[in-house]
């Protein structure tokens, strides 16, 4: 091998193992099919926690200006 081939292959390993690296630490950082159900069943309690609370809020509204009206 001459050096040209010998510069050109290292330049090619050297970025093939960076790019080794950069794809282990995307996949290291997906979300599973395991975590996007958990965050979905999180954001379901919240929204449904969120809604009741508001409801009572205006009940506990409605109810107070029902009293000073009435």
């Amino acid at each position: 091998m001459d050096d040209t081939t010998a510069e050109w292959r290292s330049s090619i390993e050297r970025r093939i193992a960076a790019l080794e690296t950069d794809m282990a630490v995307i996949r290291s950082n997906y979300a599973t099919k395991e975590d996007l159900g958990a965050l979905e069943m999180r954001l379901v309690k919240w929204f449904v926690a969120t809604a009741a609370a508001m409801s009572l809020i205006s009940f506990s509204a409605a109810l107070t200006v029902a009293r000073m009206l009435g």
